[in-house]
């Protein structure tokens, strides 16, 4: 008996795993994206004394001027900055 409901339920279940593992990879993006222009501006803040705004404006134009995602130089920023404490 269980065998059967096993086949029955494997394939509605599999589709419904794989989408779910794949809303988590998106938001876990989403997240680090958000966490690494959020380290970005707060180094911004404290390096050019700015407020969270200006910050934000500021990596918006520099990410304007290189051609570049938000998040990329973000990430870069925050690389750099991590070799310079060290």
């Amino acid at each position: 008996m269980s065998d059967v409901f096993s086949e029955r339920l494997t394939p509605v279940i599999n589709p419904t795993i794989a989408n779910t593992e794949a809303e988590l990879n998106v938001e876990n993006t989403q997240l680090n994206t958000h966490e690494a222009i959020t380290r970005a501006k707060n180094l911004l803040m404290r390096q050019r004394m700015l407020s969270e705004d200006e910050a934000y404006q500021l990596l918006r134009s520099m990410a304007l001027k290189k051609k570049m995602e938000l998040a990329d130089l973000s990430h870069q920023l925050n690389k750099a900055a991590k070799m310079l404490i060290v």
